[in-house]
Protein backbone atom coordinates (compact mmCIF):
# COMPACT_ATOMS: atom_id res chain seq x y z
CA UNK A 1 0.00 0.00 0.00
CA UNK A 2 1.55 3.15 -1.14
CA UNK A 3 0.11 6.84 0.31
CA UNK A 4 0.16 9.24 -2.56
CA UNK A 5 1.08 12.48 -1.50
CA UNK A 6 -0.50 15.57 -3.25
CA UNK A 7 1.54 17.61 -5.34
CA UNK A 8 1.73 21.26 -4.97
CA UNK A 9 0.30 22.01 -7.54
CA UNK A 10 -2.95 20.00 -6.75
CA UNK A 11 -3.45 21.72 -3.40
CA UNK A 12 -5.65 25.07 -3.44
CA UNK A 13 -4.08 28.29 -2.47
CA UNK A 14 -3.47 28.81 1.16
CA UNK A 15 -4.10 33.00 0.43
CA UNK A 16 -6.95 32.70 -1.96
CA UNK A 17 -10.46 32.02 -0.13
CA UNK A 18 -12.15 30.92 -3.66
CA UNK A 19 -9.57 28.22 -4.10
CA UNK A 20 -9.96 27.01 -0.98
CA UNK A 21 -14.17 26.91 -0.89
CA UNK A 22 -13.48 25.52 -4.29
CA UNK A 23 -11.17 22.89 -2.75
CA UNK A 24 -13.80 22.42 -0.07
CA UNK A 25 -16.25 20.82 -2.24
CA UNK A 26 -18.26 23.96 -2.55
CA UNK A 27 -18.80 24.96 -6.40
CA UNK A 28 -17.71 28.34 -7.60
CA UNK A 29 -16.85 30.48 -10.01
CA UNK A 30 -13.38 31.17 -10.97
CA UNK A 31 -12.61 34.86 -9.44
CA UNK A 32 -15.81 34.91 -7.46
CA UNK A 33 -15.79 35.44 -3.76
CA UNK A 34 -17.51 32.87 -1.35
CA UNK A 35 -21.33 33.98 -0.39
CA UNK A 36 -20.24 34.10 3.94
CA UNK A 37 -17.12 36.97 2.59
CA UNK A 38 -19.69 38.74 0.50
CA UNK A 39 -22.08 38.64 3.03
CA UNK A 40 -19.86 40.15 5.55
CA UNK A 41 -18.33 42.77 3.49
CA UNK A 42 -21.74 44.38 2.69
CA UNK A 43 -22.84 44.29 6.36
CA UNK A 44 -18.96 45.55 7.11
CA UNK A 45 -19.51 48.51 4.52
CA UNK A 46 -23.54 48.87 5.31
CA UNK A 47 -21.88 49.84 9.27
CA UNK A 48 -19.50 52.11 8.01
CA UNK A 49 -21.92 53.76 5.43
CA UNK A 50 -24.37 54.05 8.20
CA UNK A 51 -21.71 55.76 10.73
CA UNK A 52 -20.25 58.28 7.61
CA UNK A 53 -23.98 59.26 7.35
CA UNK A 54 -24.32 59.55 11.22
CA UNK A 55 -21.65 61.63 11.33
CA UNK A 56 -22.08 63.73 8.51
CA UNK A 57 -25.73 64.44 10.40
CA UNK A 58 -23.86 65.40 13.55
CA UNK A 59 -22.55 69.41 14.33
CA UNK A 60 -18.85 69.51 15.50
CA UNK A 61 -18.43 70.84 18.54
CA UNK A 62 -16.03 73.77 18.07
CA UNK A 63 -14.38 73.00 21.50
CA UNK A 64 -12.81 69.63 19.17
CA UNK A 65 -14.18 67.02 21.75
CA UNK A 66 -17.99 66.29 23.00
CA UNK A 67 -19.66 66.17 19.33
CA UNK A 68 -20.46 62.46 20.37
CA UNK A 69 -22.94 64.15 23.16
CA UNK A 70 -25.61 64.66 20.31
CA UNK A 71 -25.66 60.85 20.05
CA UNK A 72 -28.90 59.41 21.68
CA UNK A 73 -29.59 55.76 21.71
CA UNK A 74 -33.22 55.23 21.78
CA UNK A 75 -34.65 52.65 25.25
CA UNK A 76 -31.86 53.68 27.54
CA UNK A 77 -32.21 55.76 30.39
CA UNK A 78 -31.50 59.19 29.97
CA UNK A 79 -30.91 58.83 25.74
CA UNK A 80 -32.82 62.25 26.13
CA UNK A 81 -29.50 64.22 27.32
CA UNK A 82 -27.18 62.02 24.50
CA UNK A 83 -24.43 59.92 25.48
CA UNK A 84 -22.37 61.04 28.79
CA UNK A 85 -19.25 63.35 28.65
CA UNK A 86 -15.64 60.91 28.41
CA UNK A 87 -14.87 59.63 31.93
CA UNK A 88 -11.36 59.98 31.42
CA UNK A 89 -11.52 63.41 30.74
CA UNK A 90 -14.02 63.95 33.29
CA UNK A 91 -12.12 62.17 35.56
CA UNK A 92 -8.65 63.07 34.83
CA UNK A 93 -9.02 66.52 33.10
CA UNK A 94 -6.93 64.93 30.44
CA UNK A 95 -8.60 63.37 26.83
CA UNK A 96 -8.18 59.94 26.20
CA UNK A 97 -6.94 58.70 22.91
CA UNK A 98 -10.30 59.08 20.86
CA UNK A 99 -11.50 61.93 22.52
CA UNK A 100 -12.41 64.48 19.39
CA UNK A 101 -13.26 61.58 16.97
CA UNK A 102 -16.96 62.09 16.38
CA UNK A 103 -15.72 65.34 16.37
CA UNK A 104 -12.85 64.82 13.50
CA UNK A 105 -15.42 62.51 11.68
CA UNK A 106 -18.22 65.36 11.85
CA UNK A 107 -15.79 67.87 10.26
CA UNK A 108 -14.10 65.54 7.59
CA UNK A 109 -18.08 64.74 6.47
CA UNK A 110 -18.20 68.71 5.99
CA UNK A 111 -15.14 68.60 4.23
CA UNK A 112 -13.04 70.33 6.54
CA UNK A 113 -9.54 68.29 6.67
CA UNK A 114 -7.64 70.59 8.82
CA UNK A 115 -10.55 71.10 11.64
CA UNK A 116 -10.73 67.11 11.68
CA UNK A 117 -7.22 66.62 12.13
CA UNK A 118 -7.33 69.47 14.31
CA UNK A 119 -9.86 67.04 16.47
CA UNK A 120 -7.99 64.07 16.26
CA UNK A 121 -5.55 63.27 13.32
CA UNK A 122 -6.33 59.51 14.20
CA UNK A 123 -9.74 60.13 13.33
CA UNK A 124 -8.53 61.65 10.46
CA UNK A 125 -6.78 58.36 8.81
CA UNK A 126 -10.05 56.43 10.81
CA UNK A 127 -12.45 58.14 8.38
CA UNK A 128 -10.71 58.39 5.66
CA UNK A 129 -9.82 54.76 5.58
CA UNK A 130 -13.82 54.50 5.72
CA UNK A 131 -14.61 56.38 3.11
CA UNK A 132 -12.36 54.74 1.02
CA UNK A 133 -13.46 51.04 2.16
CA UNK A 134 -16.89 51.45 2.18
CA UNK A 135 -17.15 51.12 -1.73
CA UNK A 136 -15.00 48.78 -2.18
CA UNK A 137 -16.81 46.72 0.23
CA UNK A 138 -20.29 47.11 -0.92
CA UNK A 139 -19.52 47.22 -4.28
CA UNK A 140 -16.94 43.69 -4.01
CA UNK A 141 -19.46 41.76 -1.80
CA UNK A 142 -22.83 42.93 -4.21
CA UNK A 143 -20.99 41.76 -7.46
CA UNK A 144 -19.54 38.74 -6.02
CA UNK A 145 -15.37 39.74 -7.19
CA UNK A 146 -12.98 41.77 -5.79
CA UNK A 147 -13.57 44.80 -7.10
CA UNK A 148 -10.71 46.64 -9.05
CA UNK A 149 -8.77 43.99 -7.23
CA UNK A 150 -8.22 42.01 -4.51
CA UNK A 151 -6.50 43.68 -1.27
CA UNK A 152 -2.20 43.84 -0.49
CA UNK A 153 -2.14 42.75 3.07
CA UNK A 154 0.92 44.71 3.90
CA UNK A 155 -0.89 47.94 2.46
CA UNK A 156 -3.68 47.09 5.27
CA UNK A 157 -1.67 46.18 8.25
CA UNK A 158 0.74 49.38 7.46
CA UNK A 159 -2.69 51.46 7.64
CA UNK A 160 -4.02 49.54 10.41
CA UNK A 161 -0.74 50.64 12.54
CA UNK A 162 -0.62 54.11 11.35
CA UNK A 163 -3.75 54.72 12.40
CA UNK A 164 -3.34 53.17 15.71
CA UNK A 165 0.74 55.15 16.15
CA UNK A 166 -0.76 58.12 15.61
CA UNK A 167 -3.97 58.20 17.44
CA UNK A 168 -1.13 57.13 20.07
CA UNK A 169 1.13 59.74 19.43
CA UNK A 170 -1.59 62.54 19.11
CA UNK A 171 -2.75 61.29 22.35
CA UNK A 172 0.87 61.59 24.51
CA UNK A 173 0.72 65.06 22.83
CA UNK A 174 -2.43 66.11 23.86
CA UNK A 175 -2.07 64.63 27.42
CA UNK A 176 1.52 65.68 28.09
Amino acid sequence: MSMETPSSESLPRQDDPVELEAAEGTPTLPGRIPWLLRAVMVFSGSILLTLLILAATLSPNPDGVGTHRQLRIPFVAGAEEGLPACSFLVAFGKPCPSCGMTTSWAWLMKGNLWASASANIGGTLLGLSALAATPWLLVSGLIGRFWPGMPNEIFVIVMALAVMFTTLINWLVRFF
